[in-house]
Order: structure tokens, then C-alpha cells, then sequence
């Protein structure tokens, strides 16, 4: 793993100077419209106290290749890093935690926004594409979900617990989606996407469940974001109307009051993007 730093970026970050806020899945989407609205309106996830700014870690494939987050960094030095981190590699995630160590003692949130519903054909592997029926369900497509849907985020949790602090607010979310509700199921289809978000799910419920006998100041949410107009969305939200179909910046800030308005009672809970409980 790399860590992507301009010359003014001051490491390791003083927890008494600033609040460190991960983002994963920063390069599109919703991931980098949570590192802007971070970064220019910081106020929208107030640090945990007065005086304190946030420094942001972006962690995305290849942040090198990302000139959006190059142009961000390139604007606050001193408070955005980039960090190489591909989801699909389980080592990477104790790469991460070790890199953490180098930047900072404590995270104050950490936000994880990489979804997989659809990939195109390559040289390698086939096309992955949501099933419409039983007889379309491959193990390997199976598979796929579960990395990036299921197991990445759990992962994530695992790797950056030791920055946890114990005595002062953290916030753990991660973007699921409604079609991993099993009571809100109306429609059936998509087996493989339905079943990995409804893993998260478990996952970060059961940890919350643990998380909260040590960290009683911590939170887990859960998060849908929304139909929103990104590339995961598109191809499924033609018949979508204009209303309901929302752009990345409103679905970042629409989350981050979320997440802003929830603490630890509401740790292991399922939220929309309206701060409404989503059926589990």
C-alpha cells in the first residue's frame, strides 16, 4: 500500500489538533462526494471538539489515477491524504492497518461506500449482471457479491478497530441497500446483490452488538443511500423519475446529517438517506 501525501501534509496527525476521518471508495460516486463536502464544508461532521479541523483518508484502487482526488489534495494539503486500497485483497486490509499506525493514533469516523452490482466482460472473468431468475445464479457470481458487498466492509471494521477511541465518539457507517432487506423483499431477483447487503447487514450488527461492551461511545450504522444517478445505478434507472433519483453531492450530505443526528443508541441500525429505519 502507498500513502499519497504532499509535502505540507503533517503526519503522524496529533488527536488533540484534528478528528481523522477514513473514506473507502473515494474515487466516484458517493465515496468522493463524502471526501467534498468533507473538505469544504467540514462542518457537516463536526469534529469532536472545539477548535479541532478533520483531515480526511481517502482510500480508493488507484487514488494516482484519480485526478478529482489529485485536484482536492492539491487544495487542502493539510487535510486530505490518499491511500491505495483494493477491497477485493484481503491482505490489503492489514496493509491499511498498517499504514494507519504511520498516520494516526485514532480515527474519529470511518465510511465505507464501495458497492458491486454489475462489472462488464473482461479477459479474465465474465460480465457480471444482477439474476432475474433462479436459473441465472452462478457460485462465482455469488462470490464477487460477497467480496465487495459483504466481506470488504466487515474487513474494514476488523482492520481499523485498534484506532477505535474508548473515550470520545466514533462512528463506524457503511452503505448497504434496501434490496438487502429481507422484510421489504417485494420483487425477488437479484440473488447475489440481495444476499451480500443483507450479510453486511449481520455482520455490522453482530459487531456493533460486541463493539459496544468496550466502546460504549461508538456507533455502527447502516446506510441506503437512495437510488442515486452513479455508475453501480445506471443502467437500472431509466424508469427511475427525476425526483427520486438523487445526485452523489445530495446523497453525501443527506448521509452525513445522518450520521451526524445518530449515536449509540442507534448503533447496529439500518437508516435511509431521510433518517427513516429501514426494515431489516
Amino acid at each position: 500500500m502507498m500513502i499519497h501525501i504532499l509535502p505540507e501534509f503533517d503526519s503522524p496527525i496529533s488527536p488533540e489538533n484534528a478528528d481523522v476521518i477514513l473514506v473507502v471508495g473515494a474515487s466516484r460516486g458517493i465515496g468522493l462526494a463524502f471526501v467534498e463536502a468533507l473538505l469544504k464544508q467540514p462542518d457537516l461532521l463536526k469534529p469532536s471538539a472545539i477548535g479541532k479541523s478533520l483531515v480526511i483518508l481517502a482510500a480508493c484502487r488507484q487514488p494516482h489515477g484519480v485526478e478529482a482526488l489529485l485536484t482536492l489534495q492539491r487544495d487542502y494539503p493539510n487535510r486530505l491524504a490518499l491511500l491505495t486500497l483494493d477491497v477485493t485483497e484481503a491482505n490489503a486490509f492489514v496493509a491499511l492497518s498498517q499504514q494507519l499506525k504511520v498516520l494516526t493514533p485514532v480515527l474519529h469516523a470511518v465510511i465505507y461506500t464501495v458497492g458491486l452490482l454489475h462489472e462488464p466482460a473482461t479477459e479474465n472473468q465474465k460480465a457480471l449482471k444482477p439474476e432475474k431468475a433462479l436459473s441465472q445464479l452462478r457460485l462465482d457470481d455469488v462470490m464477487r457479491s460477497f467480496v465487495v458487498n459483504a466481506w470488504a466492509p466487515i474487513l474494514l471494521a476488523q482492520a481499523i478497530s485498534p484506532f477505535i477511541p474508548r473515550q470520545q465518539a466514533f462512528n463506524f457507517s457503511s452503505l448497504s441497500a434496501r434490496v438487502g432487506s429481507i422484510g421489504d423483499n417485494q420483487l425477488g431477483g437479484w440473488y447475489s446483490y440481495r444476499a451480500a447487503k443483507a450479510a453486511q447487514n449481520q455482520f455490522l450488527k453482530t459487531w456493533s452488538i460486541e463493539l459496544a461492551r468496550t466502546h460504549p461511545l461508538a456507533t455502527v450504522l447502516i446506510l441506503h443511500p437512495g437510488t442515486t444517478n452513479t455508475e453501480l445505478s445506471r443502467p437500472f434507472s431509466a424508469h427511475v423519475s427525476a425526483e427520486k433519483l438523487f445526485s452523489t453531492e445530495r446523497v453525501a450530505h443527506d448521509l452525513l446529517r445522518v450520521i451526524e443526528a445518530r449515536g449509540p443508541e442507534s448503533s447496529g441500525k439500518f437508516f435511509d438517506w431521510a433518517n427513516e429505519l429501514v426494515p431489516w
